[in-house]
């Protein structure tokens, strides 16, 4: 049985590091109940709370808006090499000579104001070419930014609501802890009066040891979760 809770501890640490994004080999230390109460408050957040935070912290999707982003413009690029272009120039003349003379601007000068427009006839076929290819490409970066944002939507559901099951366990193991220490005492005290034999005393301190144990692993899973819930929604865990 130790060898057994020895591994078991010890996969425990290294899935603990795992969450946390370390090396699996760092030693860990379970925190007291005042220090757990302190990162319980970090996180009690509602899970829609939770789904906003990591839709805004989350690298990937800041990396996938930037590419969104750049597939839009990508696009608008596009859409304008198939748009004419068109150059306006304007020209103003003036006869010094006439306008010292005459004194009269209007007729001392003159305007000349042109238009040009040219249209891409040989390279339309290609600008349009473009315009389908950047058009895909941004249709398919908004299918997996979506697609994006349901996944990360469903780790933070999972990590939130085994958050909330480990925290009923810890509620659980405490009540168990309680009961199995009244039992112990009751069968120490009929022990001593010659009631009951010296087994009894052992199973009840056996059942004690167990639902201290108990406690102790629903403690460490629930920080885990606290760990999971806290990378899922992109906040920094050291």
């Amino acid at each position: 049985d130790l060898i057994f809770a020895e591994n078991t501890l010890s996969l425990t640490q290294a899935d603990l590091n795992n969450c946390l994004g370390i090396d699996l080999d760092t030693p860990l230390l379970i925190l007291s109940d005042d220090r757990l109460e302190n990162i319980e408050g970090v996180c009690a957040l509602t899970i829609d709370d939770c789904l906003a935070c990591a839709l805004k912290n989350r690298p990937e999707i800041k990396k996938a808006d930037i590419s969104l982003l750049i597939n839009e413009i990508d696009l608008k690029l596009a859409r304008k090499e198939i748009l004419p272009d068109i150059t306006m120039q304007g020209n103003c003349n003036m006869d010094a000579d006439q306008l010292i003379n005459k004194h009269n601007w209007n007729e001392s000068t003159s305007w000349e104001i042109s238009i040009k427009t040219s249209l891409p006839i040989f390279d339309v076929g290609k600008a349009k070419r473009g315009v389908i290819k950047a058009d895909i490409n941004l249709a398919n970066t908004r299918t997996n930014v979506d697609q994006l944002k349901k996944e990360i939507a469903l780790e933070v559901k999972k990590a939130y609501l085994t958050v909330m099951s480990q925290k009923k366990m810890i509620e659980t193991t405490e009540k168990q802890v309680a009961q199995a220490k009244e039992s112990f005492e009751s069968a120490q005290g009929r022990y001593k009066s010659g009631i009951t034999p010296m087994y009894e005393v052992t199973d009840a301190q056996t059942s004690l040891n167990n639902a201290r144990t108990g406690y102790v692993k629903a403690v460490y899973d629930y920080q885990i979760a606290i760990f999971s819930l806290k990378k899922a929604i992109g906040e920094n865990l050291l």
